[in-house]
């Protein structure tokens, strides 16, 4: 209900066409985030073309009828709605700009958003119909943390920020 008299303030524009050039620009990828906090506007491009994404690999492989391969299907991922953090972002620079706050920031979603990985793939596997379940990836992997988390109480406690979405 809270969303029924949101007035948008910020407006964001997805260009998935619009791409940095690494070597040009001096970016670690294709991803351009470009925010305008005087005229409200962001621009977000490059699209997702990094690899080992989650949701991404889970559906591709279902579509290829292939059994997608989970490296730590126990390790616990937090997940958190893209409007939920972006008004996390706007309501601290909201305080910054009126001279309240202090400290470092995070915003993240609460324990109540943890899944594990195994969870969500069985979840994608219901979604998209598919026959196949996921299977333990082989071999060695890089190090992943068993949890990824971010305490974000200091942004509850001095700026009355939640999730709502989430």
């Amino acid at each position: 209900e809270e969303l029924d008299t949101l007035e948008p303030r910020f407006t964001l524009l997805y260009a998935p066409s619009l791409r940095a050039n690494p070597a040009v620009d001096g970016t670690r990828s294709e991803t351009v985030i470009l925010c305008d906090l005087e005229r409200e506007v962001g621009v977000i491009g490059g699209g997702d073309v990094s690899p080992d994404r989650l949701l991404p690999d889970l559906i591709a492989s279902h579509q290829r009828g292939q059994r997608p391969q989970l490296r730590y299907p126990s390790a616990v991922r937090p997940w958190q709605h893209v409007l939920d953090c972006l008004n996390g972002y706007l309501t601290i620079v909201d305080a910054l700009l009126a001279g309240e706050g202090t400290g470092a920031w995070n915003i993240g979603p609460g324990r109540e958003s943890f899944v594990d990985v195994a969870t969500v793939a069985d979840l994608v596997q219901k979604l998209t119909g598919s026959p196949v379940g996921w299977e333990l990836a082989s071999g060695e992997h890089p190090h992943e943390a068993g949890l990824l988390a971010l305490d974000a109480g200091h942004a509850e406690r001095e700026l009355g920020w939640k999730n709502r979405l989430s």
